[in-house]
């Protein structure tokens, strides 16, 4: 059975990595936890690395409902990164070598 005190750690680094939207860095710092430990519970522990990636994906969400608001409000640059990423809209310079021109 796993140790109480490793169990609360987990818990800790779950919380703080919900709070920083998944920035591990962020979440160790507050913790006060090794990233080393971090990175074994995720390989060793299926049920804390469901829950990693639970993290991740609100992360993942987050920033996409940011993206649209900024397409959605105008910002010039989000608009044409959308263009090229997600409409395949890319700037492309053509050469023509075999007419001779």
């Amino acid at each position: 059975m796993e140790q109480n005190r490793t169990q609360i750690n987990k818990e800790r680094m779950l919380s703080a990595l919900e709070a920083s939207l998944g920035v591990i860095t962020t979440a160790l710092k507050q913790t006060g936890l090794s990233r080393t430990n971090f990175y074994k519970w995720l390989k060793e522990d299926k049920e804390f690395a469901d829950k990693v990636q639970d993290i991740e994906n609100i992360q993942q969400d987050f920033i996409k409902s940011k993206y649209y608001e900024c397409v959605s409000d105008k910002v010039p640059s989000v608009v044409i990164h959308a263009a090229k990423t997600r409409l395949g809209w890319n700037e492309t310079n053509r050469l023509d070598i075999t007419s001779g021109d």
